[in-house]
C-alpha cells in the first residue's frame, strides 16, 4: 500500500504546475485585471487612492471581485481556469485530481485573499506570506491550503 501512494503521490508531483507557469498565469491575469480596473480609477480619480476611506476601500473590492467573476467565471466554473491559466495549460484541482468546482475556487481560495490583502497595514505583508509558499515543495499557495486545491498541468486528454 506504502509503494502505491509513493507512486500516486510521484506522479501528482510531476503534473503540478511549476512555479514559473504559475507565474507567467498570474501575470497574465494581473494585467487583463489591471486594464479591467481602469474604468474604476477614472471614475474615482487616482487621488482618492492616495489616501482612501473605507467606502473607496470596500467598493474597490466588489468590483474586483465582480471583474474577476465576470472575466475568468466561464472558465472557472467549466475547466477550473482563468484566462491566464488557460493560456498556459494549467488548471485549479482538489487534492483528489479532480477540477475543483467554482464554489471552492471563489469562497475558499479568491475571496479570503482578497478581503485580507486589502486590510490596511498588514494586507499587503499577508499577502506576501500567501504567495511565498510557492517556494514550498508541494507548489501550494497558502489560498490553496486553504482551499484544499493545487495548480496541476492539464492532462493531456482534457486539453482543447
Amino acid at each position: 500500500m506504502a509503494e502505491f501512494e509513493e507512486v500516486t503521490q510521484a506522479a501528482t508531483e510531476e503534473r503540478l504546475a511549476s512555479r514559473g507557469e504559475r507565474f507567467a498565469a498570474a501575470v497574465i491575469d494581473i494585467v487583463i485585471s489591471i486594464l479591467a480596473s481602469l474604468p474604476f480609477f477614472f471614475y474615482t480619480g487616482l487621488e482618492a487612492l492616495e489616501n482612501p476611506d473605507m467606502t473607496l476601500v470596500v467598493t474597490g473590492l466588489v468590483y474586483s471581485i465582480l471583474i474577476y467573476v465576470v472575466i475568468n467565471g466561464y472558465l472557472l466554473f467549466h475547466f477550473g481556469q482563468t484566462v491566464g491559466k488557460r493560456f498556459l495549460n494549467i488548471r485549479i484541482e482538489d487534492l483528489e485530481d479532480r477540477q475543483a468546482g467554482l464554489g471552492r475556487i471563489l469562497l475558499m481560495r479568491f475571496l479570503p485573499v482578497q478581503v485580507v490583502t486589502n486590510m490596511p497595514f498588514i494586507g499587503g505583508i499577508l499577502g506576501l506570506i500567501n504567495i511565498a509558499f510557492i517556494f514550498r515543495k508541494d507548489h501550494r499557495c497558502v489560498h490553496d491550503h486553504i482551499a484544499g486545491t493545487r495548480v496541476c498541468r492539464v492532462p493531456d486528454e482534457l486539453r482543447v
